[in-house]
């Protein structure tokens, strides 16, 4: 998506939310949104990959993500999506690794302090592969949910969701 057509479906978006007009928001996301959404909501960033194993256990995807810091400023270069991954129902387990500070891999220092803050690793069960998208939001590292993923159908559902009141 060009930077010019993000701008302008961000502020539409952005426009339609004040306006409280949760349709309007959620055909506008649904140009934006694709099965996987890693979104840095963070003031830094965050560089590393993901992955998504199938309900049959198989790779379905393996990528790395380079997202620019978040807030109020984001472009599009603070998120990665990532199409054609959900295409069965039933539960996927979705790992992100992030890189250390020098923009190395982590796993193989055997340092388990420092795995426990930079591996994230959650199951969603998604019901509907051809209408669902996973969001995995970074947010602010000082709040208590730092990172959130959930299965939303349209964007309006983060709404309904507590660890994204803040930021949707």
């Amino acid at each position: 998506m060009s930077r010019r057509r993000y701008l302008a479906v961000s502020a539409t978006v952005g426009t339609a939310a004040v306006a409280g007009c949760s349709t309007a928001v959620d055909f506008l996301a649904g140009l934006v949104l694709e099965d996987i959404n890693v979104l840095n909501g963070g003031e830094q960033g965050l560089a590393g990959s993901v992955e998504v194993a199938g309900p049959d256990g198989s790779l379905v995807l393996e990528d790395r993500f380079d997202l620019a810091p978040g807030g109020d400023d984001a472009g599009e270069d603070a998120q990665a999506t990532y199409d054609d991954v959900l295409t069965d129902s039933g539960e996927y387990a979705v790992t992100l690794e992030l890189d250390d500070e020098d923009g190395d891999a982590l796993g193989d220092d055997g340092d388990e302090d420092v795995l426990d803050d930079r591996i994230i690793e959650d199951f969603v069960e998604v019901a509907e592969p051809a209408d669902e998208h996973v969001i995995v939001f970074f947010g602010p590292a000082e709040t208590d949910d730092a990172v959130a993923m959930t299965v939303v159908e349209k964007l309006s559902d983060l709404e309904e969701r507590d660890e994204f009141d803040d930021e949707f």
